[in-house]
């Protein structure tokens, strides 16, 4: 009986190890089953990243040879519109006039002591001035409105500071006419002003061209402001502005400064012409007298014929 149950035991035993080892080959069949499936995308994902990887080092071989053309037609391009370099002007081997060169040696202290036209009467840049600052057309034209305003502000502040006098009745005819102003010069109310129009230029040139070109508008700046007769040290003078008309019908103007204790004589006297031009002093007080003249030119009278 104990023989029986002890081989009962033994076969339940083997029995269940048996089926034990079954289900565990099942489970390692299904494991590997799947490691192979894996195994087997991951082997394509390598060849497409490896095809991808041929792909780009083609297109960057392409892309390396069309850059090395388009660097070699720049090249070439550089090589064919290359202006050729001239040396820098050397004054210690040239001398101050060089024979046979396009240019001369010129010290720019000079720029503000030369004998040339700065600004005309519409307060535009002579072409000298210009080439010699070396201003572009942009520059040029900054420094051309500077001009005009500080020339529109001084205008302003000389009516400010102008009183008209009255004029004689035998000086108010048709072939006659005078307007008189009492002035009193601008003096040191002028220096705002002034400062306004250097900064201006800084501004279009720069701090050296600038300087120099202010330096050369001395003259130009006080005439604007009425001390153009600053020799004769006066606070107060007066302007007279006169016209006449002569027989042919032609009217001339004459532009005449004076003391004021002197009675009715002037101290010196010029002829001027509308519109003003070049340095004329009528510019200097246009903004009292106008733009236009006091008599126009007129045709000359013809006597009537008599009938027979």
């Amino acid at each position: 009986m104990n023989n029986l149950w002890i081989a009962l035991s033994v076969g339940l035993a083997a029995t269940s190890f048996a089926l034990h080892q079954g289900a565990e080959r099942r489970e390692l069949g299904r494991a590997t089953s799947q490691l192979k499936e894996a195994l087997a995308g991951t082997e394509l994902d390598i060849v497409r990243l490896r095809n991808a990887i041929a792909a780009n080092q083609a297109e960057n071989a392409n892309a390396g040879a069309e850059l090395a053309r388009a660097e070699q037609l720049l090249a070439k391009v550089r090589r064919d519109t290359a202006i050729p370099q001239q040396p820098l002007p050397d004054i210690v081997a040239d001398g101050v006039w060089p024979n046979e060169k396009p240019y001369f040696h010129l010290a720019k202290r000079h720029l503000a002591t030369m004998g040339y036209r700065l600004f005309d009467a519409g307060n535009n840049l002579s072409p000298t001035a210009a080439t010699l600052f070396g201003m572009t057309e942009a520059e040029k034209s900054a420094v051309e409105a500077a001009a005009r305003d500080y020339a529109a502000a001084i205008n302003r502040a000389l009516n400010d500071h102008a009183v008209r006098l009255p004029t004689p009745p035998e000086s108010d005819t048709d072939e006659h006419r005078q307007v008189t102003y009492l002035i009193k010069k601008l003096g040191e109310d002028a220096m705002p002003l002034q400062v306004d129009f250097h900064h201006s230029l800084e501004a279009a040139l720069g701090t050296e061209r600038a300087d120099l070109l202010f330096a050369k508008a001395e003259s130009w700046l006080y005439r604007k402001t009425g001390d153009g007769s600053s020799s004769y040290d006066l606070s107060e003078y007066r302007v007279k502005l006169e016209a006449s008309r002569s027989a042919d019908g032609t009217a001339s103007h004459m532009l005449w400064l004076g003391r004021v204790d002197s009675g009715p004589s002037f101290f010196s006297g010029m002829g001027v012409s509308y519109p003003p031009e070049g340095w004329s002093e009528l510019a200097t007080y246009i903004g009292l007298f106008g733009d236009r003249p006091l008599l126009e030119d007129r045709p000359p009278l013809v006597a009537p014929v008599s009938k027979p």
